[in-house]
């Protein structure tokens, strides 16, 4: 490309090329800084082109009046980044979408990116905010963390929302709130728990009775697929399934975004650190898998893009959180042998036959030991990328 191009037809140009999803994210909310560092890097390069010198990407949405700020080129060089700015990005139809800056660990600068609005991205406003991914909080529209009077609440709201959408009955909330005997009236006492939940996530509703986020439907009670609730897992496995279906399609931008997103979400197992249990025991299973599959997606991504050493230890914590995961054990290994050499590999693989012995009685499976062997017999490594990458070359 020539040189630098004028601010307008850079906006315009780089919405144009935009190969990552929108994002509308809450800039107060406390996933922003790590669910957008993936934008960076998906938009770094073709943002360098187009203005023709180093620059960094801006920012997700914030609660500014468009009719106060003037609009804004999309990209600002690195040298004028340390200020802070409130800048508008020109949407392709002439839109202006509020943008704003601040600080983070890149370069000590805050700097994220978005084309749009997502609404699985991020909590809408008017909407409860359920984490439930390493611990369980649960927060009103207004910031608050909802209050129930009785502390069985919480376990029947963390019931019936596994998952969303499915009615549990008035026997299946008797069995999981009180396994050691039923009380005299447990059916009555159910309603007084289900009044309070009412109550706590809509505290309009001080009488605790029918509403929009749960609803009595026989033979029990559900939490509708429409009810304006944001839950973390829900978003965490549409990420992930996004992440997948990108990089299966070389949208490996794209695929990069939604994996760092997804992984920004999970900062734990389902409903840590309860003890499992039967009805939720198979979804955070489910989550868990996805989890270490997603870390062993970015890493492979990571490595396409040339940051070895950022893959590296992506593949260790998947291997480390699912350590007889021999798919991240492969990729660890072909990351190990780019990163410090085939005798490093070699020793990788040694520890790990060892630890497999050890521990399971058994050894690495045979497509694990070829893959060392091909190493040692010098194979070039671009060519064991194509089969170890979890993704199509």
């Amino acid at each position: 490309m020539g040189g630098p191009q004028p601010a307008d037809e850079a906006v315009s140009e780089l919405i144009a090329r935009a190969t990552v999803p929108a994002f509308a994210l809450d800039v107060h909310g406390r996933r922003v800084v790590a669910a957008n560092e993936g934008l960076l890097t998906a938009v770094q390069r073709a943002a360098d082109e187009v203005l023709g010198q180093p620059c960094v990407s801006i920012c997700a949405h914030c609660p500014v009046d468009p009719g106060t700020v003037q609009a804004c080129p999309l990209l600002i060089p690195r040298q004028d980044a340390g200020r802070s700015h409130v800048v508008m990005l020109r949407a392709g139809d002439g839109t202006l979408l509020p943008m704003v800056m601040g600080a983070t660990r890149l370069n000590g600068h805050a700097l994220y990116f978005a084309f749009g609005a997502n609404e699985e991205a991020s909590p809408q406003s008017g909407t409860v905010s359920i984490r439930a991914l390493g611990g369980f909080e649960a927060t009103l529209p207004s910031g608050r963390l909802i209050e129930p009077r009785r502390p069985q609440t919480i376990t029947v709201l963390k019931r019936l929302l596994c998952p969303r959408g499915r009615i549990v009955s008035d026997a299946e909330f008797v069995a999981t709130l009180w396994p050691e005997g039923a009380p005299a009236r447990p059916r009555a006492s159910l309603r007084a728990l289900i009044s309070d939940l009412r109550r706590a996530l809509d505290p309009a509703n001080e009488r605790g009775g029918q509403n929009q986020l749960v609803t009595r439907s026989s033979p029990g009670y559900v939490v509708p697929p429409t009810a304006p609730i944001h839950i973390d897992f829900e978003a965490f496995s549409v990420a992930t399934e996004a992440a997948g279906a990108a990089a299966s399609a070389n949208r490996f931008g794209e695929a990069e975004v939604q994996a760092e997103q997804a992984l920004a979400l999970y900062t734990g197992d389902l409903f840590e650190p309860d003890e499992a249990a039967p009805w939720f025991l198979p979804l955070r299973r489910r989550l868990r898998r996805q989890w270490v599959e997603t870390l062993r997606l970015n890493a492979a991504l990571l490595a396409r893009r040339g940051d070895i050493g950022g893959a590296v230890r992506t593949a260790e914590i998947a291997v480390e959180a699912d350590y007889v995961n021999e798919e991240a054990h492969r990729l660890l290994l072909l990351l190990t042998a780019r990163h410090e050499g085939v005798a490093a590999a070699g020793s990788y693989f040694v520890d790990l036959f060892r630890e497999f012995r050890a521990r399971f009685g058994v050894a690495p499976s045979r497509k694990t030991a070829e893959l060392m062997r091909r190493l040692d017999d010098g194979e070039p490594i671009e060519v064991l990328e194509r089969e170890v990458l979890p993704f199509a070359s």
